[in-house]
């Protein structure tokens, strides 16, 4: 949850380094996209939640006018996780939880949820061994995958907008 970090200023627009919150800033998009990653398995499942829920909070604020997507994480391959020596918090029971937690708050926070992780999902539940290198990152083929279930999964904005002003107006009564 580094989002918005003086330290970590990865985006580059027009020459200059931001932070994620500080690109968000610069102007209004139409959709914004967000999905985290395994490294957050290593948080406890509460703070996870918070953090992710102070994420929401922001990006809700700073893009007001965007449809805000919050996708599943996809499915791990224990096997080849446990054989490629990754963290032992990496796995999918431990992925399960966060995922809930996305479940609540896409919920509570009224954006879209894209369940990404149907495209990945093998009929074990397991992330299928030809779509990964060690089990959790992608392999370069795997994606295509993500790519058009994006492409394939787009919400109506006025849909969007009148789903989240509704859930608005019922806090208020």
């Amino acid at each position: 949850f580094r989002a918005d970090s003086e330290d970590y200023r990865v985006f580059e627009v027009d020459g200059q380094k931001y932070s994620m919150t500080e690109t968000l800033a610069l102007k209004q998009y139409e959709n914004v996209y967000i999905m985290l990653g395994v490294n957050e398995l290593g948080y406890s499942a509460v703070d996870f939640e918070t953090g992710l829920g102070a994420l929401l909070d922001k990006v809700i604020e700073l893009q007001p006018e965007a449809v805000i997507y919050l996708q599943i994480m996809p499915p791990l391959n224990d096997s080849m996780c446990r054989k490629n020596s990754l963290a032992h918090y990496i796995n999918n029971e431990n992925l399960a939880q966060f995922n809930a937690a996305i479940v609540r708050l896409a919920a509570e926070k009224k954006v879209a949820l894209l369940n990404t992780a149907e495209a990945y999902t093998g009929e074990d539940g397991q992330l299928p061994a030809e779509l990964s290198n060690d089990g959790c990152h992608f392999a370069y083929n795997a994606y295509s995958r993500w790519a058009d279930y994006l492409r394939t999964h787009v919400m109506d904005r006025d849909r969007y907008f009148a789903n989240r002003e509704l859930a608005l107006a019922d806090s208020f009564s």
